[in-house]
């Protein structure tokens, strides 16, 4: 019975801890190697600012590859690594479906710098 009980306890003294942390936003201080160490919120990355194993970061929106995800319907929505661009759906499935990050082929830009180029205008 004292080993349930303690059992218990520690758990619940455990949830109790982490519903005191809050999470942190874009640009907050987070990780480290400390006790209750400020994690970020939801759809964020910790990244070290020393790049040292369990050393504090910085909170950062995350960073999706090629047929990752982007323009999420979060309030912290992934970016495309540099560059890729995010390509929505043409047809969703659901309202706010998220885009995917693919190799930009041809931007509209770079093909009307081109067809003014070739046409002297």
């Amino acid at each position: 019975m004292q080993i349930k009980t303690f059992s218990i306890l520690a758990i619940l003294s455990i949830a109790v801890s982490a519903a005191n942390i809050v999470p942190v936003a874009v640009g907050g201080a987070c990780g480290g190697s400390i006790q209750n160490a400020p994690i970020c919120d939801t759809n964020l990355d910790c990244i070290s600012t020393s790049g040292a194993l369990g050393s504090a970061g910085i909170c950062t929106l995350k960073v999706s590859d090629v047929g990752g995800p982007c323009q999420q319907p979060l309030q912290y929505s992934a970016v495309c690594k540099a560059g890729l661009v995010c390509v929505l759906p043409l047809y969703p499935i659901m309202p706010g479906a998220s885009g995917t990050c693919q190799i930009e082929i041809c931007s509209s830009r770079t093909s009307t710098t081109t067809a003014a180029a070739s046409t002297g205008g």
